[in-house]
């Protein structure tokens, strides 16, 4: 049987600050339970603010341009998946500050296509 390891990897050379967390405390020394707790937090906050950039930018894109948006989200999420995931021996890991790094990435390109369309147009062929 497969385990499966939720957390951080390398946890320990990056200090999470000032993002609440376990006891409202996701700064400084963490245990390995306390580290996985707030970077969970983070990627939940990163999953939901791509979300709605990703709406707003659907909702701004023509008619016709949706479908690429579509399209290539979610080939970036299965290359987030795949960047995320690390197996070796009889254990999976999920290093979930590679995926909150991918996902805060990947919205700020989702905002800067956002950005440029009321100013220049959608510009969708940038969409990847």
């Amino acid at each position: 049987m497969r385990a499966l390891a939720v957390g951080a990897l390398a946890w320990r050379a990056r200090v999470v600050s000032g993002t609440g967390g376990a006891q409202n405390n996701c700064g400084g020394t963490l245990s390995d339970f306390d580290a996985v707790y707030c970077y969970q937090k983070l990627y939940a906050q990163a999953d939901r603010d791509l979300n709605l950039v990703y709406g707003k930018l659907l909702a701004a894109l023509p008619q016709g341009a949706r479908e690429t948006l579509r399209v290539t989200q979610r080939a970036w999420m299965r290359r987030r998946d795949t960047a995320s995931v690390l197996t070796r021996d009889s254990f999976t890991d999920v290093s979930v500050d590679r995926a909150t790094d991918m996902t805060v990435a990947r919205t700020n390109e989702l905002n800067d296509r956002l950005r440029e369309c009321p100013s220049s147009g959608c510009r969708v062929g940038l969409l990847r």
